[in-house]
């Protein structure tokens, strides 16, 4: 029998997901310093999120996206929505942002789409979507809000990370920029 350790990837995604449960339990008991991390409506997706910050220092999906392709463990392979910027796209307007917090609420108030993109987020129009090849109608995106970041639905996730590798938009390995 094989011994579960920090060595191992899929321990980690095994500990992030225990631990958010935890995480979910406190905050629907009302607990104080669970409530304070998670916010007055905790979602199972952010507690996943906050663990895996806690413990990574990586989103949830970011991580066990790494894990899924350090350990060739691919059941699909994973999207990454920062090659979107890798093609010329100068004609676009992208509104870029520092911290997530800053990118939601832009997307809430003025709509489009928010992307991660190394250390940054970007919101961007249907149009740009149109160009990659992407259909900015597909009802995936209202399922996850319209946030590849901290999505609402993860099978509306995955059927765009579907979307975005047969567009050409898979994750490759190696440099993390």
């Amino acid at each position: 029998m094989k011994k579960n350790s920090t060595r191992d990837p899929n321990w980690i995604l095994r500990e992030v997901r225990i631990r958010a449960s935890l995480l979910m339990k406190a905050a629907r008991a009302k607990d104080a310093d669970a409530l304070e991390r998670l916010g007055p409506m905790p979602k199972h997706r952010t507690a996943l999120n906050a663990v895996a910050m806690d413990m990574m220092g990586k989103s949830y999906l970011d991580l066990r996206a790494e894990i899924t392709l350090a350990t060739g463990d691919v059941h699909q392979t994973v999207a990454d929505p920062s090659r979107l910027f890798e093609r010329h796209l100068a004609q676009f307007m992208n509104h870029w942002f520092a911290s997530y917090e800053e990118a939601r609420a832009h997307l809430i108030k003025a709509g489009g789409f928010l992307f991660p993109f190394r250390s940054q987020f970007v919101i961007v129009g249907h149009d740009l979507l149109r160009h990659v090849g992407l259909d900015p109608d597909d009802p995936d995106w209202e399922a996850i809000g319209c946030d590849w970041v901290n999505p609402n639905s993860m099978t509306g996730f995955e059927n765009l990370n579907a979307m975005l590798v047969k567009a050409g938009f898979e994750k490759t390995g190696g440099s993390n920029d």
